[in-house]
This record gives C-alpha cells, sequence and structure tokens, in this order.
C-alpha cells in the first residue's frame, strides 16, 4: 500500500494530521490481517501499542542511529 506523502515540506498547520490519515488504512488493513489470521483486537491493538512504544525508546535512546539504519534498510530487530 503506497502511503500519501506529506502535502508541502517542513512544519505546516496540518502536517500531523495528514500524516495520521496518510497511515490510517495501512494500519486498519494490519489490524483486520492479523485479525483474521487468528489474533483477538485486543491483543492486537496492545502488540501495537508495545511496537510503538519501544519504537519512541529507541529512536529517543543511544540506538537512535542503528535503529534508523535498520528501518532504512528494512531489518526487522532480532529478538533474545
Amino acid at each position: 500500500m503506497k502511503i500519501t506523502p506529506p502535502k508541502a515540506l517542513g512544519n505546516y498547520s496540518n502536517r500531523f494530521n495528514d500524516c495520521r490519515l496518510a497511515i490510517d488504512d495501512a494500519l486498519r488493513n494490519l489490524i483486520g490481517d492479523t485479525v483474521m489470521a487468528g489474533w483477538n483486537t485486543k491483543e492486537v491493538l496492545t502488540a501495537i501499542n508495545e511496537l510503538v512504544d519501544e519504537t519512541m525508546i529507541a529512536i529517543t535512546s543511544t540506538d537512535r542511529i542503528a535503529f534508523e539504519a535498520d528501518l532504512i534498510s528494512g531489518r526487522k530487530k532480532k529478538t533474545p
């Protein structure tokens, strides 16, 4: 699924809302696909929430450069 880019470079008045709209369909599809695979909605939303929390911690920590490099290269975090 193609994500809509920002309507302008830099900051503008509705940028955050535009970002939310840009990811809304993809997120709804992810949730739906995961529920169809057999997970319940609460499990899916809790897992997404934890992944978002972990991501926020990673990008604000000293591991930010490595984390962003992984995002760019498409690599996934290895679990112990």
